[in-house]
């Protein structure tokens, strides 16, 4: 018999093999697109917890309920379809308000994260990096 790799049939173990392999490439595009998106992130380093966050984006809105002190949240959005500002508004739970803004988000841009870091003395520094 001639076992010429056109002649021989591919077995189960085969398939089970290249099934494995496709579900990998899959997971790994899909983990790859989920980690390039742009990304709003508040670290809050501070004793007082913060009841209310606001970020005004130039296309869009996203709000965060709660962050308590010494923990963080990070809410996905789709990237910005126009330049512009990103500005906030946070809210102490001793209703203290503060006013400020971020820097300035790109058109299309992926992979963006923008960072709002209140630290342990209440200072409240955002970015775009």
């Amino acid at each position: 018999m001639n076992t010429t790799p056109a002649n021989r049939q591919l077995t189960m173990t085969h398939y089970l093999r290249l099934a494995l392999l496709v579900a990998l490439l899959i997971a790994g595009v899909i983990w790859l697109l989920l980690d390039l998106r742009p990304r709003v992130e508040v670290v809050n380093e501070g004793e007082k917890a913060l009841t209310r966050i606001n970020f005004s984006l130039p296309d869009s809105k996203l709000s965060f309920d709660s962050v308590e002190a010494n923990s963080q949240q990070r809410i996905f959005h789709m990237p910005s379809k126009a330049k512009g500002a990103a500005r906030f508004h946070l809210v102490f739970s001793d209703g203290e308000e503060r006013y400020g803004r971020c820097g300035t988000l790109k058109e299309g841009e992926w992979a963006t994260v923008t960072r709002l870091k209140v630290d342990a003395l209440g200072s409240v520094a955002c970015e775009v990096l």
